[in-house]
Formats: structure tokens, C-alpha cells, sequence
């Protein structure tokens, strides 16, 4: 399912043609900004940053599973109600004006904000164009895998951006003086002791996986 995240085109354009339509007035226009992500717990941890203060945008360029509304700070175009597959286009219709909430279709579970509604297409302000993802830039290159197994995935974390590719997966980085830690949007967590290299998984429903190890390019630990 989420190998439409890596589609060139936006999950939108999947979120517009599904084939049921939802009961929703037809004549009523909305632009909305979303986040995807893939389980419930990473969306109530979304809007729970949201809430503590980190910009929508800003989460949308780090964190969302959609890259290509991504890169635009999570914004969809202008589009019709009763056009998005049923589940978003009820909640879309009836949310409240800038404020952020929760939905789950086919494609995952969407963060979203209605920023402007109205029967007149012409009077819903259309997305930022000013609105575009931060530079990817490494600061931090490391090669982790397990003692004894052939292979190694490739992290690149970006400290200013609070951003990282897993294994070229995106993830959220929460770092402090002693740790790294990647928030997946399947809710996996992976925790990097900064003085080690050694590293922990954890993933919702499983027990803590330890023993992963994180080296840099140079081969020294970090």
C-alpha cells in the first residue's frame, strides 16, 4: 500500500478518482493540507505536535508518507467535496477551519486541516506556491546493521531539520546529548546511543530489538 508514497505523483490524485463518492454537498470547494502516515499512533503523535507548537508544514516536509504533497508543506489543490474517496471528503466538508484532525481512508491515516471552504471556487484561497521542503542535508552519515549478518542500511539524519532516511524511509529525529531517536510513521521507533553506536528497535506489539550497530562512514563509532 504505502509504495504509492514513492509514486512521482501525489497521493491525491488517488485520493480524487476513487470510484466510490461520498454524500457530501457537490457544489461546496475546499484546499486542504494533510500529512500521511501509516498507523494511528503516529497520527495522534502528529497532531499531538501540532498541538505542542510544530508548525503543520513543517511536520508535512519531515514526515509524511505522501512526498509529493510533502514537498509543499503537505497542501493539496483546490478541489471539489464530493471528488475525494468518501471518508475524506465527509471529514473535509464538516471540519472546522484550521484545525487540525484525524481520518483514516485506504491509503493510511491523514492528518488534515481544512484551510479554506466555500460553494464559490474563486473565494478559496489556493495553496502557498512560498511553500517548499527545506534542502535535504546531511549532517550525520551512519552504516547500522547486526553483528554477523551480511548488509547494512544507510541513515542520514539532518540535526538542523529534525529529519532522517531509514533505509531511505523518512523518519522523524528527536535528538539530546546522549541519543538519536527515528520516529517511523509505522509507529517503529529506533534509538541511537550517540557514545556507542549501539542502537534499539522498537516496534508496536513486538518486544525491543537491541544489538543493531551504527558506524560511520569512517568505520569509527560515533
Amino acid at each position: 500500500m504505502y509504495q504509492r508514497a514513492r509514486w512521482a505523483v501525489s497521493i491525491a490524485a488517488a485520493l480524487i478518482c476513487g470510484q466510490a463518492k461520498a454524500q457530501v454537498e457537490s457544489t461546496t470547494y475546499v484546499q486542504v493540507d494533510h500529512i500521511l502516515v501509516e498507523t494511528q499512533e503516529s497520527a495522534l503523535a502528529a497532531l499531538n505536535m501540532i498541538k505542542a507548537g510544530v508548525p503543520f508544514h513543517t511536520l508535512a516536509y519531515r514526515w509524511s508518507e505522501d512526498l509529493a504533497s510533502g514537498k509543499v508543506g503537505g497542501q493539496l489543490d483546490v478541489a471539489r467535496c464530493d471528488t475525494y474517496v468518501p471518508e475524506f471528503a465527509s471529514f473535509v466538508c464538516k471540519a472546522e477551519l484550521r484545525k487540525p484532525g484525524i481520518v483514516k481512508t485506504a491509503f493510511g491515516w491523514h492528518v488534515a486541516v481544512v484551510q479554506s471552504r466555500s460553494s464559490d471556487q474563486q473565494m478559496v484561497a489556493p495553496p502557498n506556491p512560498a511553500l517548499r521542503a527545506p534542502e535535504f542535508k546531511p549532517t550525520v552519515s551512519l552504516s547500522c546493521g547486526f553483528p554477523g549478518v551480511p548488509g547494512s542500511l544507510p541513515v542520514e539524519i539532518d540535526l538542523p531539520n529534525r529529519a532522517a532516511r531509514f533505509a531511505t524511509r523518512l523518519a522523524l529525529v528527536q535528538s539530546s546529548e546522549v541519543e538519536f531517536r527515528l520516529l517511523r510513521t509505522n509507529g517503529v521507533t529506533v534509538v541511537i546511543d550517540r557514545t556507542t553506536g549501539l542502537a534499539v528497535i522498537y516496534e508496536p506489539g513486538k518486544e525491543a530489538l537491541p544489538g543493531l550497530t551504527c558506524r560511520t562512514s569512517s568505520q569509527r563509532l560515533f
